[in-house]
């Protein structure tokens, strides 16, 4: 395998899709991460900041969308 880069991406598509197809409800955390992602703060509660950071910053852009925060997490924790 000398591109793993679509492999890669091929398996992340498939698990957003997997996880929407099967729960289009937000999750405990995710739905804790879009309050917090209203507001900027230096840590929320035992959580870093930066993860909700770039929530913060990618609301205006799609929204409170359950396919972003979907994506967002994939991309940021797998």
């Amino acid at each position: 395998m000398r591109r793993p880069l679509p492999w890669l991406l091929a398996w992340a598509a498939a698990h957003v899709a997997l996880r929407l197809a099967l729960s289009p409800a937000l999750r405990w955390d995710e739905a804790e991460q879009t309050l917090w992602s209203q507001q900027l703060a230096w840590g929320y509660g035992m959580q870093p900041p930066l993860y909700t950071w770039l929530q913060w910053g990618s609301t205006p852009c799609w929204g409170p969308a359950c396919c972003r925060w979907r994506c967002s997490s994939t991309g940021c924790w797998r």
